[in-house]
């Protein structure tokens, strides 16, 4: 299956949906008895990890702003370190999604030693606040795995719009080598074509001399006259030279002739 724009957004949007997860540090905030300080402080850290972490999935990731990728993954490893010291150890870590932001944003090569120097970070701070090493070593592979996981997400994503280019390449020289094909054959036609007239000619000669003399023969008469006189020749002057039978032109002035007088015409009475 193809990674559209539509499988990619609703990825973005699932990613979003993680923060579904911060109702329960914001639930132990509100009714721990924290003091109104401690409240204000979490509260704040966890709305700026909030806008971080969206922003980060929907404008960072494979997107317009993918060179804040490094100052965003500083930023809420910083907020998350914060929120976990001030934070007592029965209320968990959320060191989960760093090292998540690290595995999605990098390449494996990067992603890898970003997620285990980020695993080793958040088994210091569980140290710091006071766990025991057996939840500190639970936390430290728990993270590992979940970054190991994410950067395994992101090769199979590549792997598969790699694979899609490719299969877009593949029906693009599918389409040129059948365009190719087609020329060849048409090459092949007209080289042959030549050769057909003259064949069906002589073919048709052969026919109309054996089968058909009787219609030969009138046809032989009409090509063998003469050609009529071409009408761009020139004309012959006229009459021809030497010629005295040819038309005078009178000298004489033009004169009136009279009425005629008949003779016994009976004069007027």
């Amino acid at each position: 299956m193809a990674l559209t724009r539509r499988w990619i957004k609703l990825g973005r949007l699932f990613m979003v949906a993680w923060l579904s997860f911060f109702i329960y540090p914001v639930a132990a905030l509100l009714t721990a008895g924290f003091d109104r300080r401690s409240q204000v402080t979490g509260l704040s850290i966890l709305l700026l990890l909030a806008l971080v972490w969206a922003w980060f999935w929907l404008r960072v990731v494979a997107g317009p702003d993918r060179a804040f990728a490094v100052p965003a993954m500083l930023v809420a490893t910083g907020l998350l370190v914060v929120f976990t010291l001030r934070t007592p150890p029965q209320y968990g870590s959320l060191f989960l999604y760093a090292v998540l932001m690290a595995g999605a944003a990098f390449n494996w090569r990067r992603g890898v030693p970003t997620v285990l120097a980020l695993s080793v970070l958040a088994g210091v701070v569980e140290l710091a606040r006071g766990e025991t090493i057996a939840n500190a070593s639970g936390q430290f592979l728990n993270e590992v795995l979940v970054g190991v996981a994410a950067v395994a997400g992101r090769l199979m994503v590549e792997a598969n719009s790699q694979l899609s280019a490719a299969r877009e390449q593949i029906a693009r020289l599918a389409v040129g080598e059948e365009r190719l094909r087609f020329a060849r054959d048409l090459h092949d036609l007209l080289g042959h074509s030549p050769d057909w007239p003259p064949t069906k000619l002589k073919t048709s000669n052969r026919l109309l001399v054996t089968r058909y003399a009787k219609f030969a023969k009138p046809w032989r008469a009409i090509a063998s006259r003469p050609s009529a006189p071409s009408w761009s020749a020139p004309a012959k002057p006229w009459p021809p030279p030497g010629s005295s039978s040819g038309l005078k032109t009178s000298t004489r002035p033009f004169r009136r002739r009279s009425r005629p007088s008949w003779p016994g015409r009976c004069a007027k009475g």
